[in-house]
């Protein structure tokens, strides 16, 4: 444990409290526990059960487990009865009058995945023999047909898959139906049923889990029937349920003091301190780590030590507004949007195509946010069960060592509303000094995160009254601060702020967050020495600067150009994005994901959500103009933006990559090093023999053998690429957190943290500003791309890497130098 030579009294206080904690509270703790690991039992068990009911089966453990070994038999003698038919096109055989059908599918894979899916999805609720065959067949002529679509109309299908998020087995349904300009006629239902029952003989033969007989089943009449074999109802008898991680919430008691790598955290936790989901998180997978992580450790037990409490007054106004349906406060409002209701078929075609449009947001807000809906309700429930008693958080580790909380449904690395839920328990007054960070803080969350902190300041002074109106009645003046960039957390402040005014030497636990401005290309550019990139990023420099501002302001004198000097096509798209305007907002996701590897389908997705977003309801044939090629054209803008204004970050990715090639992929060598906090990264991703089959409806499909894959635990450097740059730069912010959070425990101070977002009493602000400064400066006084460099040459045994991309023209001096790197 980190030893705390500058305790205040309080501090004390709660240090002889934590470690003699009530028996009524460890007593209720351990229910807390014993329940969450009950519902995580009951929750696998009913999400199987559910399952098996909507016929899902081939996503279960048991059937992934028999896609994965079945795939490839029934695949090959496909490929196989293919060959014979091809050889001797006059060759009989029972069902081979469907292999023309099949032989379009270019693809024994397909076919077979498409199959096996297909009854795997009912093997244990089986059949008619009819309706199986007639299943199969319709999703094999529904994968021929997407692929005739995706050559005709790729918009179209790319529509079509994005309205079947839900289920992808609607739009298989839909695709059969489909005729497409050019493409193949529509399958008869005969057609249908000769593929299916060919291909269904084939998996009966060739996996033994299903048998076709004519047993009688009560109240249906007798008919040949689809059901599991002997062979696959053991299979799935030994494939009990997964076990659920259970779903924590916030201790009641302090957490158990991490002092190995097993056993803190929750009172009879089992999970290890580090969590890798890449590979095992047993003991084994993480002996890495053993004798070298014992700062870490003191690190995570520090922040396990924070004592937070849920504030009463911000639960009732939350659970009030939320039962109210009050608009524009949570992620979403608590009642969906209204069902449109029956189909006026005596209407006008404008009218029905209202109609449509209002049905479409109904059905695309019941997909997209009942989800939400459910975490808001936990959240309130969870706060609802601890109101009134001091909290904690467990920690956990990911393997850069980045620090999470093992709770998820009211922490304070969770969104907006659960931030403002909760407060330090026991903080001191918050004093003048604190009192004019929570005015500025207030002016952040209203939006002003680009403003001086002068600015900041002096717009918290003039929106006093506001405050006070908003704290004094919340939901009757929710005009008054509805609009803010995060309210609720707005309306923490402005409460904190009118009970100081009225109560100076009341204790004041409001969180003052302090978040790294542009932190994946500022760290990127700290390490490169790149001193254009760090001035745009605050690391450097006077003024509060925005990466993602210069990069929009690029995209518009991009559009500007094709406006005026573009083809036809260019000059109208760039029109409709100038009306519609190009801020931050439209750049800050391309920016910040393109160094770490952002593939242009990902912008491009990232981008028709927002026009979705904005121009809901749209109906089919509106969506390719209006959605479907201006975010392929706007992709394209973006991606000529960031080569010009951020060109260093992506020479860093490059020299990642060329690393990667030659340590990982010639010589077979993990990529190892050093943080500068002494956690240790280790990277190479092993390739299993599995591969997988990507069909365009039923999506990836499970893993699956094939003979040309490399050897299992060959290391992967097409698994390992990918991730280099992200984990580089993750590794840099977890150093820093590692590096606060020791100053915080030698000085006795309250901290949370959230990756690069940091968290302190108003008390203890100016502290938290300065330090996180200090510690960034000298944290980065170190060439390190240079020095990790060497340490992965050493460790890899080379006798030499590619330099690094250091640009050089950054000063040590000039790092944290800008007073907006953390605002």
């Amino acid at each position: 444990m980190v030893d705390f030579p500058h305790q205040t009294p309080v501090a004390a206080a709660e240090a002889a409290e934590a470690a003699n904690p009530p028996p009524d509270s460890v007593h209720l703790q351990q229910q807390r526990e014993w329940r969450e690991e009950q519902n995580a039992r009951h929750k696998a068990i009913n999400v199987r059960n559910q399952l098996k009911q909507y016929r899902r089966e081939s996503v279960t453990e048991y059937g992934a487990a028999l896609f994965r070994d079945h795939a490839d038999a029934v695949a090959r003698e496909i490929e196989s009865v293919l060959y014979r038919w091809l050889e001797n096109p006059k060759l009989g055989g029972q069902g081979y009058a469907a292999l023309p059908l099949v032989a379009v599918l270019h693809s024994p894979q397909h076919a077979a995945a498409v199959a096996l899916v297909t009854v795997l999805d009912r093997l244990t609720s089986g059949g008619s023999l009819q309706g199986v065959a007639l299943s199969i067949g319709q999703a094999v002529e529904a994968e021929i047909r997407a692929g005739e679509l995706r050559k005709v109309s790729p918009a179209a299908l790319e529509r079509l898959l994005q309205r079947s998020k839900a289920g992808r087995r609607k739009a298989v349904l839909k695709m059969a139906e489909r005729p497409i300009e050019g493409g193949a006629e529509l399958w008869t239902r005969r057609e249908r049923a000769m593929v299916g029952m060919l291909l269904l003989e084939i998996i009966r033969a060739e996996t033994g889990l299903v048998v076709i007989d004519k047993s009688a089943v009560p109240g249906k009449r007798d008919r040949w029937r689809l059901r599991p074999s002997t062979k696959a109802l053991e299979f799935v008898r030994n494939h009990p349920a997964r076990g659920w991680r259970p779903t924590r919430e916030p201790m009641v008691v302090e957490p158990v003091p991490w002092v190995a790598l097993i056993g803190g955290g929750h009172l009879g936790n089992t999970v290890p301190l580090m969590h890798k989901h890449s590979t095992s998180t047993t003991h084994e997978g993480i002996a890495y780590l053993s004798g070298k992580v014992e700062l870490q450790m003191q690190v995570v037990n520090h922040l396990q030590a924070q004592r937070l409490e849920v504030n009463p007054w911000m639960l009732e106004t939350q659970r009030v507004a939320w039962e109210n349906n009050v608009a524009g406060l949570f992620p979403v409002q608590r009642e969906p949007v209204p069902d449109a209701g029956p189909f006026p078929y005596d209407e006008w075609p404008e009218l029905q195509d209202q109609w449509r449009k209002a049905q479409a947001r109904h059905h695309q807000d019941l997909r997209d946010n009942s989800h939400k809906r459910m975490q808001v309700e936990r959240c309130l429930q969870a706060a609802e069960s601890v109101v009134g008693a001091p909290i904690w958080q467990a920690h956990f580790l990911d393997f850069r060592g980045r620090m999470f909380t093992t709770n998820r449904t009211l922490t304070h690395q969770g969104p907006d509303h659960q931030k403002a839920l909760l407060q330090f328990g026991m903080a001191p007054p918050a004093g003048e000094e604190g009192a004019d960070w929570m005015l500025k803080a207030a002016a952040g969350h209203w939006g002003l995160t680009r403003s001086t902190w002068a600015e900041r300041l002096r717009w918290g002074q003039d929106n006093i009254q506001r405050m006070m109106a908003v704290a004094t009645d919340p939901l009757g003046n929710a005009h008054l601060w509805r609009e803010a960039k995060q309210p609720w957390q707005f309306l923490q402040l402005a409460r904190g702020i009118t009970r100081y005014l009225a109560h100076p030497y009341e204790r004041c636990g409001v969180p003052i967050r302090l978040d790294q401005t542009c932190s994946g290309c500022g760290i990127i550019a700290t390490l490169l020495q790149d001193r254009a990139t760090a001035i745009s990023c605050n690391v450097t420099g006077q003024g509060p600067a925005d990466l993602y501002t210069v990069v929009a302001d690029r995209v518009r004198h991009l559009l500007e150009l094709d406006l005026h000097t573009g083809t036809p096509a260019e000059a109208l798209l760039a029109g409709k994005w100038l009306e519609l305007g190009i801020d931050r907002s439209w750049t800050k996701g391309p920016t910040m994901f393109s160094p770490f590897g952002a593939t242009p389908r990902g912008i491009i997705d990232g981008i028709q959500q927002k026009l979705e977003a904005k121009l809901q309801g749209l109906a089919f044939r509106e969506w390719k103009a209006t959605v479907y090629q201006p975010a392929h054209y706007l992709e394209k803008k973006l991606r000529q933006a960031l080569a010009e204004e951020i060109a260093s970050t992506m020479a860093l990715r490059k020299w990642l990559g060329s690393v990667g090639r030659l340590v990982v992929g010639k010589h077979q060598k993990q990529i190892e090093w050093l943080s500068p906090m002494g956690w240790p990264m280790q990277l190479g991703s092993k390739t299993t023999s599995k591969s997988s089959i990507p069909t365009i409806l039923l999506g990836r499909l499970a893993a699956v053998t094939f003979e040309d894959e490399p050897p299992e635990g060959e290391l992967s450097v097409r698994r390992t690429n990918p991730g280099l740059t992200a984990n580089l730069v993750h590794s840099f912010d977890a150093a820093l957190a590692h590096a606060i959070s020791c100053r915080a425990a030698e000085q006795g101070q309250r901290l949370l943290t959230n990756h690069d977002c940091f968290a302190t009493t108003p008390a203890a602000a100016e502290w938290l500003h300065g330090s996180l400064h200090h510690e960034y400066r000298a944290l980065y006084s170190v060439d390190w791309l240079t020095e990790i460099a060497e340490q992965i040459r050493c460790n890899a045994g080379l006798k030499e890497l590619p330099p690094p991309p250091v640009v050089g023209d950054l000063m040590a001096g000039e790092l944290g130098t800008s007073p907006y790197l953390f605002s």
